[in-house]
């Protein structure tokens, strides 16, 4: 059952006009599968230890959908990058910039150039999803750190997100520069309320 929208992408950050239609509150069924060029030329990149596709919603708020290529939202099979998009991709209608990350060890980026979700509005029931940021590697982070005990809170320390079980031992669970560029420091905080 699933839309698989297949297109090609270039590292050179030169932007070209690319649209791929989708449906406001779809998830998990719309696709989109990626063959990632260099200059017109299919692109060889090694190095790469991580992928993000990071969406800019027309309401402010931001998606970033994580993975290593190996599972859903963001699979690796013979040189295509397929991404599972999130309803939190789909929730607002309208023409929304989008671009796909390759990432080092060190989480060093090489983005592509920016293409565009063109997304038709829900008929009548649009205003009942309610949108939101979404950083999957985040909300991944803060419910593995939940399953070890009652966080008692999350902050932002030293250039890091941190929680703690107890109030006073603080735990990293990634760099704040991972958002750079990204994502506001409102939408940041609005994670932790």
């Amino acid at each position: 059952m699933d839309y698989i929208k297949s297109i090609n992408l270039d590292l050179n950050a030169v932007p070209v006009p690319l649209f791929v239609k989708a449906k406001q509150g779809d998830a998990v069924h719309r696709k989109i599968a990626i063959t990632l060029l260099m200059d017109g030329q299919p692109a060889t990149i090694s190095g790469v230890a991580s992928y993000q596709f990071r969406v800019h919603k027309m309401d402010g708020n931001a998606v970033i959908l994580d993975g290593d290529g190996s599972a859903a939202p963001i699979e690796l099979s013979n040189s295509v990058y397929t991404v599972t998009l999130s309803e939190q991709c789909l929730a607002v209608a309208g023409r929304t910039p989008c671009d796909f990350v390759l990432l080092d060890s060190s989480g060093n980026a090489l983005s592509t150039a920016n293409f565009y979700l063109d997304i038709m509005p829900m008929p009548d029931i649009a205003s009942i999803i309610e949108s939101s940021t979404e950083w999957q590697r985040l909300m991944d982070a803060i419910e593995q750190a939940e399953q070890y005990g009652e966080v008692a809170a999350f902050r932002t320390y030293n250039g890091d997100f941190q929680y703690t079980l107890d109030g006073e031992t603080w735990i990293t669970i990634c760099p704040v520069s991972d958002f750079a560029g990204t994502i506001t420091n409102a939408e940041i905080d609005a994670l932790f309320e």
